[in-house]
């Protein structure tokens, strides 16, 4: 019988009774007395009768529990029957609250996720004067910490991002900002953590005052640079947290080439599809094998450091886009390439090369050629260390070619692939190219924070990069990595770039010029476009270290440009002669044959289309074109460089000269709008707050969508009366000027199909 049968034959029951005081109802009694006591029986059907006593009894606990919610009577039901129209007559008789009185059942909100499973108390969490924060962890706990901090062990181990730190590291400086997932503090055993303010890398945040793509990184406090999340709704305003996961297949593959890797000198390649976690899993791999070394565990007792070979120009970690580079790392890197824009004592770069493009497609013969001269210097410098090599996740057509030169070139010991979903041919012409050496096929990151696109990150990385300003000497490095209150050996200027004093460096092939000429990678602009295309775009700095890097030009010019001798050009000196002879070098007199000027004077290098051999070239850094000076033939450039390293190059004993070379670098749009983001900024503080009609950011256009910042901010607080139309590449459109009939929201309508819009 249903709960519901029984419920009404209970109501009949007890309209038919005398008065409301009587006994329980005869259902009742008889629901009770369903097993009555019984004579004794013979021991043949004993079995049978309890298996039907069992199977009686259980009806009867239902029943019993259908009773339980039957009410007594005269009593009003606050819930509403499920099977009961609202608003009509209660079929059962009960009194049901009108239709307007009917609380309303919203459905329960998504669960935040549980991302720090230690809780802190008054036993394991004690926070000191200096704001130095002591926590105790118990074996198998788990942290997430939002912000900037730096880790000293007490005792116990911990592991954060592949590395496992103890009580002989040293302080380990961790950046994690809400863009990326956030790394998970684990305890191996019970530890005692010292959790340090990151006071250097705190002014990165200032930079969300020029530009939105900085806004709703950190939660502010101003007594801290970090706070430890508990769940994934802790962040900041409308912002989703997410803990950083390694897929257990990761952990057992980073244990077993770390533990293969200590007592022989290791090449680990990896490759994969886009997203799916390739510098991720190198970056842990390379903090396990870091965080091996300093624990003095067998087999690294002999070796410093790890090399890192970054063949990655979209999305670098350890370099600005557009380049690659080999790195010699000495410590865990944990954090994000913007917290880090420039060579820390711990992150040195070797050697470098450009692109001048964020894709190897570009020039897939130049990618080759500087891979291999990368790995060279490796093997000449930094032989004795093992080495991880990260690939970009272009891996099909040209890629896949591509990644199957890099194998027979480079010669990996491991070849680890970030995908176990294809695509089939990739996987078979690797696996083809990989007879010899061990490949692997992990699955691919399990994290789908996506808080910014690939192409804002970028922007991220050359705003950070760009906006650094040097503390002073380099050598407070050593210092600043082991000590929590050492000036750090940079800092962010939160300014615009047109408030910062540019560099003024001469062009042209005469003695005494900063910069010999300017070479075009991939499209040759015709000389009376150049510095139209030029002025206001990124360049790279690239170091000329031989005449043979002009590969084209030498190899059909004639030999007295290589031999070194150029004082006589095949003609005998005259005793006539006024001039002297010319001290000028070979690789100068070559740039000085190569000279094409433009309409400005700009020495426009005509290298017939080739690239620079990176043999004999090396970058040096990116630099902002703010402006050209045709009357003194100055170039006015912002770069991050130290001076020390321009006057090394500037008054190189060996005849080196530098060169700008131009190329397919994303537009820095970012640079453009920062004045308006400032003065709006300003305008926020003067009025407490409280923005102004005027212009938004959503009517500003440059020379990219203005969609690819995304929406990093409310409108409040982008909104102000800075009218945008005295910066140059900034105008400022009204309503839908300059828009596509589509670049409207679409509505749908509501009203389709109604008789009077129905045609005839």
């Amino acid at each position: 019988m249903s709960a519901f049968a029984l419920r009404k034959r209970l109501l009949e029951s007890q309209d038919e009774s005398s008065s409301p005081g009587t006994s329980p109802s005869p259902v009742v009694s008889a629901i009770n007395d369903t097993n009555p006591p019984q004579a004794a029986r013979s021991p043949r059907k004993t079995g049978s009768r309890q298996k039907r006593a069992r199977k009686d009894g259980q009806q009867g606990q239902v029943q019993e529990a259908a009773l339980q919610l039957v009410p007594p009577l005269g009593s009003t039901i606050s819930v509403v029957n499920q099977t009961q129209p609202l608003g009509q007559d209660d079929l059962d008789g009960v009194n049901t609250p009108p239709l307007e009185t009917v609380p309303t059942v919203q459905e329960p909100a998504q669960p935040a996720t549980i991302l720090s499973t230690y809780s802190p108390s008054k036993a394991n969490y004690r926070r000191h004067k200096d704001g130095t924060t002591v926590i105790t962890f118990c074996e198998g706990e788990r942290l997430v910490i939002l912000g900037n901090y730096g880790i000293r062990l007490r005792s116990g181990r911990i592991t954060i991002n592949g590395a496992a730190l103890g009580p002989e590291s040293s302080i380990a400086w961790v950046d994690a900002p809400q863009c990326y997932a956030l790394p998970v503090m684990r305890a191996v055993d019970d530890a005692v953590v010292e959790l340090h303010s990151h006071l250097a890398n705190k002014p990165v945040r200032h930079l969300a005052s020029i530009s939105p793509m900085f806004r709703g990184l950190w939660l502010d406090d101003a007594g801290s640079t970090f706070k430890i999340v508990k769940t994934s709704s802790d962040g900041p305003k409308r912002t989703l947290l997410q803990d950083l996961v390694s897929p257990p297949e990761w952990n057992r593959e980073i244990a077993r080439i770390s533990k293969a890797a200590s007592p022989d000198r290791s090449t680990i390649m990896v490759t994969g599809p886009k997203s799916s976690g390739k510098s991720t899993f190198g970056k842990m791999l390379a903090n396990r094998i870091i965080s091996e070394m300093s624990l003095g565990r067998s087999g690294f007792r002999s070796r410093t450091g790890l090399a890192i070979l970054d063949l990655d120009p979209g999305q670098p970690e350890y370099g600005g886009p557009g380049q690659i580079s080999l790195v010699h790392i000495q410590g865990p890197v944990l954090g994000p390439s913007f917290t880090r824009p420039i060579p820390l004592q711990a992150i040195q770069t070797i050697r470098a090369h450009t692109l001048a493009s964020i894709s190897p497609a570009s020039d897939p013969e130049l990618y080759l050629e500087a891979a291999n001269d990368l790995y060279t210097h490796y093997r000449n410098t930094l032989g004795s260390s093992s080495l991880i090599i990260n690939t970009p996740g272009w891996i099909q057509g040209t890629g896949l070619d591509l990644l199957v030169s890099l194998i027979g070139d480079l010669r990996p010991s491991e070849v680890v692939y970030m995908s176990q979903t294809g695509p089939s041919d990739t996987v078979e012409g690797l696996s083809i190219a990989c007879k010899n050496v061990t490949f692997t096929m992990l699955p691919s990151s399990t994290t789908s924070l996506a808080a910014r696109s690939a192409a804002q990150l970028r922007s991220m990385q050359l705003m950070s990069y760009f906006h650094v300003e040097h503390n002073g000497d380099n050598k407070a490095l050593n210092k600043a990595s082991n000590s929590p209150g050492t000036k750090a050996p940079y800092c962010w200027i939160s300014t615009p770039l047109t408030h910062v004093p540019p560099w003024e460096v001469g062009y042209g092939p005469q003695e005494g010029s900063g910069i010999a000429g300017i070479i075009c990678y991939d499209y040759q602009a015709p000389p009376a476009l150049l510095a139209d295309a030029i002025n206001g775009n990124i360049l790279a700095i690239v170091e000329v270290e031989d005449v043979r890097a002009f590969r084209e030009i030498t190899a059909t010019e004639d030999d007295s440009l290589t031999s070194g001798n150029v004082e006589t050009n095949n003609v005998p000196a005259s005793e006539m002669d006024i001039d002297p002879p010319s001290t000028s070098s070979p690789l100068q007199t070559l740039i000085k044959s190569l000279v094409y000027p433009t309409p400005e004077g700009l020495p426009l290098l005509d290298t017939r289309g080739a690239t620079l051999d990176p043999q004999y070239s090396r970058f040096i850094g990116l630099a902002l074109v703010r402006g050209i000076d045709k009357a003194s033939q100055t170039l006015q450039l912002i770069t991050p460089v130290s001076s020390s390293e321009l006057d090394r190059a500037f008054t190189a004993e060996e005849g080196h000269k530098l060169v700008l070379v131009s190329g397919k670098f994303d537009t820095p749009s970012w640079a453009y709008t920062e004045d308006f983001y400032h003065h709006a900024a300003a305008q926020r503080r003067d009025t407490g707050g409280k923005a102004t009609a005027g212009a938004t950011t959503s009517n500003v256009a440059s020379g990219d969508d203005s969609d690819e910042h995304g929406d990093q901010g409310s409108d409040e607080e982008l909104e102000d009366t800075v009218t945008p139309t005295n910066t140059p590449w900034i105008e400022e459109l009204k309503g839908s000027q300059k828009r596509g009939i589509a670049s409207k929201v679409w509505r749908v309508r509501r009203d389709l199909g109604r008789s009077n819009n129905a045609g005839d």
